[in-house]
């Protein structure tokens, strides 16, 4: 952590693929495994479910974004292994040409995943009912 707020230049592309990975896998585990059925409208008679359709909405398009978000990081990682020990790229020239971009990439394919069910009202058809 310290080295990161020193200079940020000197934090290798590893460094920031994980921090992706983490921050993505917190938001699907908060609100997949940890809100659980809280945020299910109450009259569905679900064990503990307190919310509304709108709550329910709302977990239901984090959960989309942060597991999209997480899968996609996972798959850079894997790309990003594959290229440096088979492929013999540096971390430089990963950097260099995908590194940079894939975080706004992963980010707004993630946001898109997780805004088309909203249109389509397909989070919560009958919301638990």
């Amino acid at each position: 952590w310290k080295k990161w707020r020193e200079n940020k230049r000197n934090v290798d592309t590893y460094q920031k693929i994980m921090i992706g990975l983490s921050i993505s896998d917190a938001v699907y585990s908060f609100f997949y495994w940890f809100m659980g059925s809280w945020l299910t409208p109450a009259e569905t008679g679900w064990i503990g479910a307190s919310g509304n359709t709108q709550t329910c909405t709302m977990q239901g398009f984090f959960y989309a974004f942060g597991l999209t978000g997480t899968l996609l990081y996972q798959m850079i990682l894997s790309l990003h292994m594959m290229l440096l020990i088979a492929y013999g790229w540096t971390s430089n020239k990963f950097e260099r040409l995908i590194g940079r971009r894939v975080h706004f990439v992963i980010f707004g394919f993630s946001l898109l995943w997780a805004l088309i069910p909203i249109f389509f009202k397909n989070y919560n058809p009958a919301c638990g009912v």
